[in-house]
């Protein structure tokens, strides 16, 4: 059985087929605008998609937590919309990170300016593999639990805090955020990242769908790093902004999302570092 990373000739194979020479036409901008109007049909993605299958085998659903690897062919804008359909609140950003890459991915790190987690992000992307991540928005219940726990715990200690401000965290309480955020996933042996930067507000008109993707080398997810990738060079998706295209180092990103509440954002990986592995760890 061949190692996977050094010395199977055939992932240099497969992205040379799925790049295509003109970049232009290789973008997923149509394949978001399709989904944003399809319907969900999770009776058929059971059957015919194996990615799907295999977070319901996992009882994903049951659990509603959708954080999973599922293979990187089966990772698409259908799977990513019936996820995030699963999820019972009205904000929700569910993510497909696909490494079509000859390197893992590995030590995700992330940074969220509104929204929750449910649980941590997988340790490891491996080649051919795909992370299914979601995001959804602040639970005005959890807020109402932290809150008052915070509260509870400064008055135990005798802080200066005055019951004047039960009231503020009410109002906090019931005030309703969106899920913006942004992770990072470091590739194997290198010093790069790949950013990925989400924000799907609770209140359209005055906000709508943005993303960006960036390939940059020293990163880790923060508060910094959100507010540049949201300010510098990301895409409003109600403005035509369906689709971008990074290349850094010879690593190339393409990445979609979708106008939805529920939304989604594809980012595809696609790289064939030459140098192996072994050498790059010393092993």
């Amino acid at each position: 059985m061949c190692d996977r990373v050094t010395e199977c000739p055939t992932i240099s194979i497969q992205l040379q087929v799925a790049l295509p020479n003109n970049l232009d036409k290789y973008n997923l901008e149509d394949a978001a605008r399709k989904a944003e109007v399809e319907e969900v049909d999770l009776d058929n993605l059971m059957e015919t998609n194996d990615g799907f299958h295999n977070l319901t085998n996992l009882e994903y659903l049951k659990r509603e937590v959708f954080i999973g690897i599922i293979s990187a062919v089966t990772a698409g804008f259908s799977i990513l919309k019936a996820v995030a359909s699963q999820i019972d609140v009205s904000r929700v950003c569910a993510i497909g990170l696909s490494n079509h890459g000859n390197r893992k991915l590995v030590e995700p790190s992330w940074y969220l300016e509104s929204g929750i987690i449910r649980d941590p992000l997988p340790r490891e992307i491996l080649p051919g593999d795909a992370g299914i991540f979601t995001f959804e928005k602040t639970n005005c219940e959890y807020w109402h639990i932290i809150l008052h726990w915070k509260f509870y715990n400064n008055q135990r200690m005798k802080s200066k805090l005055n019951f004047v401000n039960i009231d503020r965290l009410n109002l906090l309480s019931d005030a309703t955020y969106g899920t913006a955020g942004t992770l990072t996933y470091t590739v194997e042996g290198t010093d790069t990242q790949i950013e990925v930067m989400w924000s799907v507000p609770m209140v359209y008109g005055v906000y709508s769908n943005r993303f960006n993707v960036q390939i940059e080398e020293n990163q880790v997810a923060s508060s910094m790093l959100h507010k540049f990738l949201y300010n510098n060079q990301s895409q409003e998706v109600s403005n035509g902004g369906h689709w971008m295209h990074r290349n850094h180092n010879n690593i190339k990103v393409h990445a979609a999302m979708t106008n939805n509440a529920k939304a989604s954002l594809l980012v595809e990986i696609y790289y064939n570092l030459t140098t192996p592995i072994t050498e790059v760890l010393g092993k």
